[in-house]
Order: structure tokens, then sequence, then C-alpha cells
């Protein structure tokens, strides 16, 4: 589904214990820049986690987030915020959650590109 104007883009940040709580706020902040300097919603976002449980960043900060993993729109971005120890150790469940959404996604990119 190609994007109009006038449409709202939306980010799913999807957060993981010990994630950068730095990186989550600076995203956010962008997004709500551009929506002030748009003067509408042009950007909306929705934090989840693995489980739907509330998750501490690595300062320790517990976040709460709006739910657990669900299908995702095609139109949707989504942006994983892992440990910065450790961005590589991640549940089966999660992975397995990533895959076929960032290859939709990018199947999505790739079919608008050969057009």
């Amino acid at each position: 589904m190609d994007r109009i104007q006038g449409d709202t883009c939306h980010f799913i940040f999807v957060l993981t214990d010990a994630f950068s709580q730095s990186s989550l706020s600076n995203a956010l902040a962008v997004l709500n820049t551009c929506n002030s300097v748009l003067k509408r919603q042009a950007y909306s976002w929705s934090l989840i986690s693995e489980t739907g449980n509330t998750v501490s960043s690595s300062c320790g900060v517990p976040i709460t987030v709006s739910s657990g993993l669900y299908s995702v729109k095609r139109q949707d971005f989504v942006v994983l915020l892992s440990s910065e120890s450790n961005p590589r150790k991640q549940s089966k469940l999660l992975v397995n959650w990533v895959r076929p959404v960032s290859y939709t996604h990018l199947r999505a990119h790739e079919t608008k590109a050969n057009l």
C-alpha cells in the first residue's frame, strides 16, 4: 500500500530488556518534533515488548508498553531496541517474529523499486 500525503506513518518500537533509553527518547523526540512542525499527526508510534510486560531500560527505568508482539501492517515501520551490552541475545520467539516482518517489508520495498 502506497502512502499518500496526509497519511500517518506508524512506528512500532519493540523494547527488550536493558534497551537504550536514550535511543528511544531521541527517536520519539524527532517524530514528535516533525508532528509539531507539520502541525498534524504525521507520525505515530507504539511501544511493545515480547510479552506485553513492562520492560526496564539499561539505566533501570521501567517502561510500560501497550502490548506484546502482534501482526504488523505492511506499511508500519518496526524498530527493535535491544541491549547495548548484548544486542544479539534475543529469544527465539522474538527472532522468529522479526524475520517475516523484515522480509515482508523488504519485499514490499523491492517491489516498489522495480516498478
